[in-house]
Order: C-alpha cells, then sequence, then structure tokens
C-alpha cells in the first residue's frame, strides 16, 4: 500500500503598532510503503517576532521506519 500526499501553507501575522508582518511558508511531501514513510519540509519564516532582520529558514528530511 503505497501513498504519497504534499502540502503548501503560508501564514500572515499583523501586529498593531509594528510596522513588520510576520510572514511564513512552507512545502512539505510524504510518502509511505509498506513499513517505511519518507518526509520532507521546506520552510521560511520572514520577520520573526515581527522584527525585520530575523530570518529563518529549514529544511527537514525524516526517514520512519515500522517494524
Amino acid at each position: 500500500n503505497e501513498n504519497f500526499s504534499i502540502s503548501y501553507g503560508e501564514h500572515n501575522t499583523d501586529k498593531a503598532g509594528s510596522s513588520v508582518d510576520q510572514e511564513a511558508e512552507s512545502v512539505q511531501a510524504s510518502y509511505s510503503m509498506g513499513g517505511m514513510t519518507i518526509n520532507v519540509k521546506d520552510s521560511e519564516m520572514a520577520g520573526v517576532a515581527h522584527t525585520a532582520t530575523n530570518d529563518h529558514e529549514t529544511t527537514e528530511v525524516i526517514l520512519i521506519f515500522a517494524f
């Protein structure tokens, strides 16, 4: 039994009194076959804590094995 899924999300937060918006964007994909699953996630955030110079980028690869 094989399954594949892909998702995309984005989020924007406005804060009263701040000129900087906090923005997040993420793409995820997952594939499972039998007892194995692989997940890949790529995320970007800008204006973290409503600070113009506070940006983050992450990429994760996760392997799951079930015995």
